[in-house]
């Protein structure tokens, strides 16, 4: 069992550390920061970032985690843009093609807000190192087997990552980044990409050997029936360790997406997949 403090202040929540009782202790002891508020963004920043990107039939799925950090001593609590009623804080741009964009902590439209190519955050950014972290996801459709995007960052970035599902005939281009190694989540091999330097406030990806549209995944081709129970390999990364939960979570949510989208093309098209399709298709 864990404890933590929470106080409201100004509407904005402030909690205290994670608290836990150890055998000896019968009393816990603890306190509650809070901050005075200012629309300054320029203390925002982006502490790491990590990609996860993964090639399905006729779409390249995305992954985004952002972990931002208030290198100053009060709560951001955002300025008003044209376009949205509530004060913004974070800005995210979004590839004008994206499609089935999603957050795993917030709904787009509600805390979340479009205007054009630019998501914005609505909730506050207290003072701290990573105290704001943002799950998001969409798709790209491909036309043919290639697809080039780029992505433009709106503030400094002190870390970076970028996860690809491997493929037989998968070629993967980023410049200024380097295939740093090859790691396995979730039963899937993925390239992790690493800056050759400070990491780019914008980044130009280049895929060929991608899925077309109709064709069969190699990756479930052939495959035998997994058992539910089966233990599923583990295979711990230094430089992702403390992002590890996360980074398995929306491994696992792009892997999802793919698999309804299969399903939608499958349905529109007329057929039916069969249960070991589905299965394979979910892990």
């Amino acid at each position: 069992i864990v404890y933590l403090v929470a106080v409201a202040s100004e509407g904005i929540r402030y909690t205290s550390p994670v608290l836990s009782f150890t055998p000896e202790q019968s009393r816990l002891q603890t306190g509650v920061a809070i901050y005075g508020t200012t629309d300054d963004e320029t203390a925002i920043q982006v502490d790491r970032l990590h990609w996860i990107i993964d090639s399905r039939p006729g779409v390249v799925v995305v992954g985004e985690i952002f972990s931002f950090s208030n290198t100053g001593d009060r709560t951001f609590i955002g300025r008003t843009v044209e376009g949205v009623d509530a004060s913004v804080t974070v800005a995210l741009r979004v590839p004008t093609d994206a499609q089935e964009l999603t957050f795993d902590n917030g709904e787009l439209g509600v805390r979340f807000q479009q205007v054009d190519d630019t998501v914005y955050d609505t909730t506050p950014v207290t003072p701290g190192e990573g105290t704001r972290q943002i799950i998001m996801r969409y798709f790209l459709p491909v036309d043919g087997s290639s697809l080039d995007f780029d992505r433009e960052f709106l503030y400094s970035v002190n870390q970076m990552t970028i996860l690809v599902a491997e493929l037989p005939q998968l070629e993967v281009t980023i410049p200024g980044f380097a295939l740093a190694s090859r790691e396995t989540l979730q039963n899937q091999t993925y390239q992790l990409w690493q800056p050759e330097g400070t990491a780019p406030t914008t980044v130009a990806i280049q895929l060929a050997g991608l899925l077309q549209e109709g064709d069969a995944d190699p990756r479930t081709v052939g495959s035998a029936d997994p058992q539910p129970n089966a233990p599923t390999g583990a295979v711990v990364v230094p430089l992702l360790q403390p992002w590890m939960p996360w980074v398995v979570g929306v491994v696992a949510g792009v892997a999802l997406v793919g698999v309804l989208l299969w399903s939608f093309q499958q349905q529109r098209t007329g057929k039916r997949a069969p249960r070991q399709e589905l299965r394979a298709q979910r892990e």
